[in-house]
């Protein structure tokens, strides 16, 4: 049946007569236009519908992928070992010991609309965890599948240029170094009647700490120490964030870039976590002694030769024994290429001397152990690492920002290439009388002791300058490094490597307890139908 408007048209195109034939073309066109509009419309509409659907799923693919990140997150933060112990590998069918079919088939998180997740976890060298999680959403040929590649790290004391769990002298520190006072405890400031005074630590005028500064105790200041990033306190006893010292003429007033803030306590682990993979990945070196691991003492030396990207690392040490698991395919004879390691990660039954030049990715952990086979860290004998030397890294290598405006030294605060960590069971000792302005590269971590310089309180010559750190420092207890004012030891200039958010020195350890948490991501192949379950890989 014609329309209206139809017949209105061909009314008037048949009463012009002067256009004979053509009239009658004219209606068939017209009339073929205004019956296609209808037409193209509802086909347009029709063929837009599964695009439109494939958007919606586009989005909830995203999201079935963060619920599969979150899941597993969780599951680390209950058992931090189980990033270690469960992967893609080994949890294939719902046979295997994992309990979490996520590693092996698409779990299900929503019917309507239908999501899924899957997820394939990787252990890197470095002891964090490259994650690829794929979120699937939709049905059919609107179904959409998208893949992400996390790297997930835990928190750790890597994430400050400075913490401490006392902010007073160590006990096995003062009974250690001549001269030092009798009645240190582990007291935090606030608990009772907090520390001796006598063996408090402070920050002093000439002290700069460039980075994030973290404590589970109350600071102490004598003068103008400067801070240029965050500065916060766990105290549990006290929410006096930092009070200034008594005594002995102390005035001025700390700078803050960022007002001090209260936050959560946090503890580290022992560094007995590092043995199983020193064993299984990297080179473990024990004493020999009627059986027993009884090293003492175990020099190491790292020396580096080329420049930037083209330096090559060599570890070299006298005595011991390696000990390495059967499956472990390093030979760990010294003096060894660093870059040919499974994992940079050198274990040491004893005590560590350290110093030189280096690049690429090394932790080196010192533990004092008894019994046959190395049970653990069990022994009551102290096992430190000692700095005899400066550490550092190529220069090319480290990004600066300028130069610092309480000293005029540079102040870098990136490497994404090297790093170095010396994890001590107890204490790392910067050794007595070596040159004047030390640089150290590393990340430092002094599990039940300290970071102290030896003889703090009577270097010669006196006035050593500064102790120049860069990247992270972590101890139980606060280690002196000089005497207020100047007369003895160095001045602190520490800044903070930003690269250890991304890159950490292989198995460094983080604190019981620790949440985990992605640091970077990346989309893998957008649009890819592919995903974890057939080895999708960015």
């Amino acid at each position: 049946m014609l329309s209206a408007a139809t017949r209105r048209v061909i009314r008037f195109l048949s009463s012009r007569a002067d256009q004979g034939g053509q009239a009658l073309l004219f209606a068939v066109i017209a009339i073929a236009l205004l019956a296609s509009i209808p037409i193209a419309i509802t086909t347009e509409t029709v063929n837009q519908l599964p695009q439109t659907t494939r958007n919606l799923s586009w989005d909830d693919a995203y999201e079935a992928a963060q619920a599969g990140l979150n899941d597993y997150l969780q599951h680390l933060d209950a058992d931090s070992s189980y990033g270690n112990e469960y992967n893609s590998g080994n949890c294939t069918s719902s046979a295997s010991p994992c309990g979490n079919p996520a590693f092996y088939q698409w779990v299900s998180l929503s019917s309507s609309p239908p999501e899924y997740y899957a997820y394939s976890p990787t252990v890197t060298q470095s002891g964090l965890i490259s994650l690829d999680v794929s979120g699937k959403a939709g049905t059919g040929r609107t179904a959409v599948v998208r893949t992400f590649s996390y790297m997930v790290r835990p928190a750790s004391s890597l994430n400050d240029v400075y913490w401490s769990n006392y902010e007073s002298l160590d006990p096995v520190v003062a009974a250690t170094e001549p001269g030092g006072p009798n009645d240190c405890g582990a007291v935090y400031y606030g608990q009772g009647g907090g520390p001796a005074s006598d063996c408090v630590v402070s920050f002093a005028t000439g002290d700069e700490l460039n980075g994030p500064v973290f404590t589970n105790d109350t600071y102490h200041y004598c003068g103008s120490p400067k801070f240029d990033s965050t500065l916060e306190s766990g105290n549990i006893y006290s929410n006096l964030i930092i009070v200034q010292t008594s005594g002995n003429g102390c005035n001025g007033n700390p700078s803050y870039a960022v007002t001090p803030t209260q936050v959560s306590n946090q503890t580290p682990q022992s560094s007995e976590v590092d043995l199983g993979p020193a064993r299984n990945y990297g080179c473990f070196i024990a004493g020999t002694s009627g059986g027993n691991p009884t090293m003492t003492t175990t020099t190491m030396t790292l020396s580096v030769s080329g420049s930037g990207a083209t330096a090559t690392t060599k570890v070299a040490w006298s005595g011991g024994t390696v000990q390495n698991a059967s499956t472990n395919h390093n030979s760990c004879t010294s003096p060894i290429t660093l870059s040919t390691l499974s994992s940079g990660l050198i274990f040491v039954d004893g005590n560590v001397n350290i110093s030189g030049a280096m690049t690429g990715g090394l932790d080196v952990v010192s533990c004092s152990g008894t019994g046959s086979g190395y049970a653990g860290c069990n022994s009551t004998t102290p096992s430190n690492i000692t700095i005899t030397g400066s550490l550092t890294y190529p220069s090319a290598n480290i990004t600066n920002v300028g130069t610092s405006p309480v000293n005029g030294t540079p102040e870098p605060y990136s490497d994404t290439t090297d790093t170095l960590g010396l994890i001590a069971q107890n204490s790392v000792i910067v050794g007595l009388n070596i040159h004047p302005n030390i640089t150290i590269d590393a990340a430092i971590l002094a599990l039940k002791d300290s970071f102290y310089v030896s003889g703090w309180y009577n270097t010669t010559p006196n006035n050593l300058g500064y102790l120049n750190v860069f990247g992270s420092i972590a101890q139980n207890f606060r280690g002196p490094v000089g005497l207020v004012g100047g007369a003895s030891g160095y001045s602190k200039n520490y800044s903070y490597d930003t690269s250890l958010g991304q890159e950490w020195p292989p198995y460094f350890i983080p604190p019981t307890g620790a949440v985990w948490a992605p640091t970077s991501y990346e989309e893998c192949s957008p649009g890819n139908n592919d995903s974890v379950l057939n080895n999708e890989n960015c």
